[in-house]
């Protein structure tokens, strides 16, 4: 930028006219791609995004070690590895979208309560299924009433989480320290890990009773139950990962 300066302050030198002369705008390309540049660095920065960074490839690694399930395997190729890893990380995210908006009115005193209704999850719970249920191959159906059901406990308990990171005031270096400063403990991070595998658990096993006989015959049932154990393991691992075996209090 300096270089590109001082080049067109020799331009205006050698043609004899002083800089008063020129345009208001004549760096407003470069100061606006800065401004731009700038801005973006800052939000790239943000705890936002090292959430949805952070949980995403959570959300990557966990499809990754299914991907040999016949649900995953079919899905992934039908619709395209990126776009599945895409989708499925966007149902879960627009848990964090909403509690970015409820985290921002409460902060700006525009709500005077995070308490969240059964409306909104109804909502929420309805967007995650169908943002699954497109990217999948048909194995299992996230449009049954039942699961949507209790889908909604699922996305309770994510929100909640969303909620309590977002709360966090302190820029964060990294997913893993905005975490502990939400949390504060292991033991606290732990009560909420419970919370959302037994909701998660209860909404696979409604998932598993939608899986059609052709699949149920080609060991559905025992698939079905695989994603939900493993699934339950990976968000425990997140325990050690983040908090290892000590509390941590920041």
């Amino acid at each position: 930028m300096i270089g590109r300066k001082i080049i067109e302050g020799g331009l205006v030198l050698l043609l004899g006219i002083s800089s008063l002369d020129l345009p208001r705008d004549i760096y407003a390309g470069t100061i606006e791609t800065t401004t731009q540049a700038v801005k973006k660095e800052s939000e790239e920065k943000s705890n936002y995004k090292l959430v949805e960074r952070g949980f995403r490839k959570f959300l990557d690694n966990y499809i990754d070690n299914e991907s040999g399930t016949t649900w995953f395997k079919d899905s992934i190729n039908k619709f395209g590895h990126d776009k599945f890893h895409e989708q499925y990380g966007n149902a879960h995210l627009e848990c964090l979208k909403f509690a970015e908006i409820k985290v921002k009115e409460f902060k700006s005193g525009k709500i005077k309560s995070l308490d969240i209704g059964d409306k909104e999850y109804k909502i929420l719970g309805d967007k995650m299924c169908e943002i699954i249920n497109s990217v999948s191959a048909g194995w299992v159906d996230y449009n049954n009433p039942k699961v949507r059901e209790k889908e909604r406990g699922f996305v309770r308990a994510l929100t909640g989480y969303f909620t309590r990171v977002m709360l966090v005031e302190d820029k964060c270096i990294s997913y893993d320290e905005l975490v502990r400063k939400a949390y504060g403990t292991r033991k606290e991070y732990e009560k909420y890990i419970i919370e959302q595998n037994n909701a998660n658990d209860s909404a696979f096993e409604e998932l598993r009773l939608t899986v059609g006989k052709f699949f149920r015959w080609m060991g559905g049932d025992t698939e079905m139950t695989k994603l939900k154990k493993d699934a339950a393991d990976a968000y425990k691992s997140t325990i050690k990962e983040i908090f290892g075996e000590e509390n941590i209090k920041n």
